[in-house]
């Protein structure tokens, strides 16, 4: 199909899905400039969580003390 003939024949839906493609990247850059300091500090504090969650808190004792009472 010719790219003059499609123009033509939908121009009015390229046009307005263009448009929402462009208010959508607008939206994107200006929500990421807002609160990308708050993204980053979130982040780190879901990876230290992680961290302190993978050391070990309790000794293999405590762990059998636990299943002796349930």
């Amino acid at each position: 199909m010719d790219v003059g003939a499609y123009w033509q024949e939908n121009r009015r839906f390229v046009v307005t899905v263009g448009a929402g493609a462009l208010a959508f990247l607008i939206g994107f850059a200006i929500e990421t400039s807002l609160y990308q300091g708050k993204i980053n500090a979130a982040q780190r504090a879901i990876q230290l969580n992680k961290n302190q969650l993978k050391e070990l808190k309790f000794s293999s004792e405590d762990q059998k003390e636990a299943e002796g009472e349930n």
